[in-house]
């Protein structure tokens, strides 16, 4: 499941914490970009960056085998890939590092993605990710129904960072331990009809 949706389902779990990790105090707009076509029975998924992980482990967890072309990178230390591996192996590799950047073959079905990772700050490419994927897999990106155009938007609000006590003399400990308080607001264009939700979190 995406970590978007997970926070509205208030669903929370480390892959959401991890998620949130990059937020400090302010205002995030412009983030989990995200556009979904449906059309001749295919599902065309664009998404930015930030959802790219969640959206391989989806995939991993849906497939036996995949081919898999790229690299992914923990620390300092790269690996790169240009073979087939099973769905398990492919989980195992978004579980284990910090960035995965996999294009992946499974059939008729395809999942390219951004050679580099965006820098801190900048804006997020909606397209950063390009997917054709089974019309199967449409509820685990979304629970609408009934569309053939949806684009989803996130704005983070971030109001207050909750640093447990034991990290508060050491700040690299801190970013990665605190809690992010806030309140999520999702704008949906669903089928050129525009809608907002709105949601608090701590995370």
């Amino acid at each position: 499941m995406l970590f978007t949706n997970k926070l509205f389902k208030q669903e929370i779990d480390q892959e959401v914490h991890d998620n949130l990790i990059r937020f400090s105090l302010g205002t995030f707009e412009d983030r989990a970009l995200m556009k979904i076509t449906i059309a001749k029975g295919k599902l065309k998924v664009d998404a930015s960056y930030d959802l790219l992980k969640d959206i391989t482990k989806i995939i991993a967890e849906n497939i036996d085998k995949i081919s898999i072309k790229g690299k992914v990178i923990q620390s300092k230390k790269k690996d790169e890939f240009d073979k087939e591996i099973s769905g398990e192996e492919l989980k195992e590799l978004c579980e284990k590092n910090t960035f995965v950047l996999l294009n992946l073959t499974f059939g008729e079905y395809s999942v390219e993605v951004g050679k580099t990772i965006p820098k801190p700050g900048s804006a997020l490419k909606k397209n950063f990710c390009k997917c054709i994927l089974p019309i199967t897999l449409l509820n685990n990106f979304t629970d609408l129904k009934d569309f053939k155009k949806l684009e989803i938007s996130h704005t983070f609000v971030i109001e207050e960072v909750i640093v447990p006590e034991e990290y508060k003399n050491d700040f690299a400990q801190a970013r990665i331990h605190a809690k992010r308080k806030g309140k999520l607001i999702r704008k949906i264009v669903l089928d050129k009809k525009e809608s907002q939700k709105e949601i608090e979190f701590e995370a």
